[in-house]
């Protein structure tokens, strides 16, 4: 991508995932009980979708085939010099941690936002499972605000991206522990308290899988490192939807909560040691 078009194209990417949230917890109040529908509309939205991609890319790649043609030559300039190696990213530059903090982030933000019909269904016992549903929408929307946000503070009053993820686990915290309170006091408040957690994590992923990885682009080994993050990502998914689900089957929500408290301890402690790692890299590069 052009370099005056990143910045847009990274927002625009990472809100996606959460437009999609949307349409899907809409989708599933809409069909109720009758569960299957969302497996089959979604496969026949997926297959229209990529038939149109296909389309589109055939139609449109002679308009565009001189800009890439431009961009990798420019990315091929950029990288002159001393490349390091994927070993030295990875345990130099904190990368390696990073994937440790990237799951922990992914469990906690798409965990939440998956979770939270089922979390304040359980818990409040007069609230239908369609509206849980519907109250989850506007903790999906917190979590585009969040993105948005992040756009908006990079790199004008933050440069350092270890430092942003670290101010907002700091952050998030205290809604986490504000969460035990679950069933004692009215949803609403469980729903705000929910919704400041997923957009402070939201802001915080937008430095965890992109900002960071851009940083490697006069490597040209940007889009090496985002995808091994974002494959730590993709564990913290895996994590949320099959070990949060299963502790709160067994042991309710509280102990779950309690989890995720620790967890989030954990998180904080591994970003403060990354911000150590990455403020070196930061003044040596």
């Amino acid at each position: 991508i052009c370099p005056s078009m990143k910045g847009k194209a990274l927002f625009f990417i990472n809100i996606c995932g959460s437009v999609g949230n949307i349409f899907s917890f809409i989708l599933a109040a809409i069909v109720s009980t009758r569960w299957q529908l969302n497996f089959l509309i979604s496969a026949i939205g997926l297959f229209v979708f990529a038939v149109l991609w296909e389309l589109c890319i055939a139609f449109l790649h002679p308009f565009f085939i001189e800009d890439i043609t431009q961009v990798t030559r420019d990315t091929d300039f950029e990288c002159a010099g001393d490349t390091p190696s994927f070993k030295k990213i990875l345990f130099s530059y904190g990368i390696l941690l990073l994937f440790v903090i990237a799951i922990l982030r992914a469990a906690f933000d798409l965990g939440l936002k998956v979770l939270a019909p089922s979390l304040i269904n359980d818990s409040y016992e007069a609230l239908s499972a369609e509206t849980s549903t519907l109250l989850s929408i506007i903790i999906i929307v917190a979590g585009i605000l969040g993105t948005l946000f992040a756009s908006l503070i990079y790199p004008k009053f933050i440069r350092n991206e270890s430092l942003a993820i670290f101010i907002f686990f700091i952050l998030a915290f205290p809604f986490l522990c504000l969460l035990l309170l679950v069933g004692r006091i009215n949803y609403l408040w469980v729903v705000v308290f929910l919704a400041v957690m997923v957009f402070l994590l939201s802001t915080a992923s937008m430095f965890t899988s992109s900002y960071i990885a851009n940083r490697f682009g006069r490597w040209n080994k940007g889009a090496t490192v985002a995808g091994f993050v974002n494959g730590g990502a993709a564990i913290g998914i895996v994590t949320a939807n099959m070990l949060f689900t299963a502790l709160a089957d067994n042991n309710g929500w509280h102990f779950t909560i309690k989890v995720w408290v620790f967890m989030m301890v954990g998180a904080i402690l591994l970003s403060l040691v990354f911000l150590y790692i990455w403020t070196k890299f930061l003044k040596k590069k």
